[in-house]
């Protein structure tokens, strides 16, 4: 019921997209490499550049991003950025 509550009292931007709310979404649920990898993301860096940061291989990188996605039921790198700014997740 909560759940049908909140997908109708979704507003519509502007531009007839719908908002994403990172409200619900809990940070705790992700590995500290993960939360790595997200802040790294978040920041610009590429999937290789990371691979490099973290000494780890890009298929790795790649896993815990995707990872981070499923847990945290998000779509699209756009709004993992936008879900790690809101959280202050960044660096920058």
């Amino acid at each position: 019921n909560e759940i049908l509550t909140a997908i109708s009292n979704k507003q519509k931007s502007k531009n007839g997209h719908q908002e994403v709310s990172y409200d619900n979404l809990d940070i705790s649920v992700l590995s500290k490499n993960e939360l790595q990898v997200l802040q790294l993301f978040a920041d610009g860096l590429s999937i290789k550049d990371i691979s490099r940061e973290l000494i780890m291989t890009i298929k790795t990188i790649e896993k815990h991003k995707s990872n981070i996605m499923a847990k945290l039921n998000i779509k699209s790198n756009v709004d993992l950025i936008k879900f790690a700014i809101k959280n202050n997740v960044c660096y920058l």
